[in-house]
């Protein structure tokens, strides 16, 4: 009886848990692996259901993001000794820590493997083709391409460069990271756990781009802010599941913006970005994992429109890029009545719809048009410009 008992629990126990995953509320990210789960609306009756069940019981186990710490603490550590012997004998430059990434030797930074030439020039001629064929249509208008220099492509800089320059129509003006020559730069421009720029990069980046387009009254740091209650564990630390004790500190520079009216998808918003909420002390309390850099200075959109009417009668600016330009959209669009910044990977999804950048261009009386990019930019399909 006591035998039937324990199987009737057990069976019971069996079954109760994944019935429970499709009644309890969902979770959307996944901290611990860094992106976002499958959700029940997800799930269509076609010929990859079976697919898709199976990967939504995975996503929305109930001790899932628990198990997968646990994992990742344990493989941490060991990977954490391993470092250290190969470290301390000199033996790497970069120490694998698995999924691709890797630990800067003798410092914090995590950095991903690098990106030979050789193996993405298909994928980045495609994409600079785009950039040229949208050029030929609309040579009335100027264009500027900026490539970020960043972990990736930093021991192949100069051939990066060649190469875009190169393939670049040669109307087109072209500028490269200009204050990331070497890794002691690089610790200086960019987070030790995330793959962004940090608050020198992002100046250092918008301050190359306002020359390039000869800017004239470039927007001057105004101050400096700490939030000093803030661990911020970027996307890096995220993928590995290292939350251990090095992370970023969230510091940014204070700046007077002329007023601005923004729209995020033609909706009209307050701010682009919770910078108002962190100074009023109203930070986010998330998880572990919080992603602090886009709460600050504004996650991704398929489009943003910044408005300057005291810069009326001055160009329109239509910018291409990804999350890299979002602590400093708002500075480019200082200098420009009207600045549209396009992310070319949602527009479908958030839009339902494809974009036609024609179309857009004449519409909107674009004057500039500005590519601001990096290694994932320029090797992504989805930067495609159609």
């Amino acid at each position: 009886m006591r035998d039937k008992i324990f199987v009737l629990i057990i069976f019971i126990i069996i079954i109760a848990i994944p019935v429970s995953i499709f009644f309890r509320k969902e979770k959307n990210i996944s901290v611990t692996e860094n992106r976002v789960l499958l959700a029940k609306q997800d799930i269509k009756i076609d010929r990859y259901i079976n697919d898709k069940l199976n990967t939504y019981l995975q996503d929305q186990f109930i001790f899932g993001e628990t198990l997968k710490n646990i994992y990742n603490n344990e493989k941490n550590k060991i990977i954490g000794i391993s470092m250290n012997f190969i470290e301390k004998n000199n033996i790497m430059k970069k120490i694998p820590m698995g999924k691709g990434l890797f630990r800067l030797a003798n410092s914090d930074y995590i950095v991903y493997k690098d990106a030979k030439l050789e193996d993405y020039k298909n994928q980045y001629l495609i994409n600079l083709n785009s950039i040229n064929n949208l050029y030929e249509k609309h040579k009335d208008k100027d264009f500027f391409v900026y490539n970020i220099v960043s972990d990736d492509i930093l021991e192949y800089k100069d051939e990066y460069e060649r190469f875009i320059r190169e393939k670049l129509d040669e109307n087109i003006m072209f500028k490269s990271s200009s204050q990331i020559n070497n890794w002691e730069d690089y610790k200086k421009s960019f987070y030790k756990t995330d793959h962004h720029w940090s608050k020198d990069g992002q100046y250092a980046g918008y301050v190359d781009i306002a020359n390039m387009m000869e800017i004239e009254n470039i927007v001057l740091v105004s101050g400096e802010k700490t939030f000093d209650k803030i661990r911020f564990y970027g996307s890096k630390a995220r993928e590995l599941g290292n939350f251990g004790d090095v992370y970023d500190s969230l510091v940014v520079n204070e700046y007077d913006y002329p007023d601005m009216l923004i729209e995020i998808n033609r909706k009209e918003v307050a701010d682009y970005g919770d910078a108002r909420a962190f100074y009023e002390g109203k930070i986010p309390q998330g998880e572990i994992g919080e992603n602090y850099y886009a709460d600050f200075y504004g996650t991704d959109y398929a489009l943003i429109k910044i408005t300057v009417e005291e810069n009326k009668g001055k160009e329109n600016i239509l910018i291409f890029s990804n999350s890299y330009s979002n602590p400093i959209n708002k500075l480019i669009a200082s200098s420009f009545y009207n600045t549209y910044i396009i992310d070319l990977r949602h527009w479908e999804t958030q839009f339902g719809e494809k974009f036609d950048a024609d179309e857009f261009i004449e519409s909107q009386n674009i004057n500039r048009v500005l590519i601001i990019g990096g290694f994932n930019y320029f090797k992504h399909e989805k930067s495609l410009i159609k």
